[in-house]
């Protein structure tokens, strides 16, 4: 039985802790840190729209696992990597 929750104000380092540990064994946790940049559009456009593909995926998982309230701060940032700093300077 899993037990997922959802970042709230003050629960950042336990939440942070899980999100990390699911979105790697996903094989996805470069594109929260930043470590998989997006490929130039214009002259890898094959790998920027796989690039593109991931990148959402990760930003709805974000997305679900935060409180409604949150999803609000978030939802002008166009990477999961600029999602995860913001939530990290404001909520750690």
């Amino acid at each position: 039985m899993s037990c997922w929750f959802a970042l709230l104000k003050k629960n950042y380092s336990a939440w942070a802790f899980q999100f990390q540990i699911f979105v790697t064994g996903k094989d996805s946790w470069g594109h929260v840190d930043g470590r998989i940049p997006a490929p130039n559009k214009d002259q890898e456009m094959v790998a920027h729209a796989k690039w593109a593909v991931k990148n959402a995926q990760v930003m709805a998982w974000i997305l679900g696992f935060v409180d409604s309230n949150i999803v609000l701060n978030i939802r002008s940032y166009n990477t999961a990597a600029t999602m995860w700093s913001y939530l990290k300077k404001i909520y750690s």
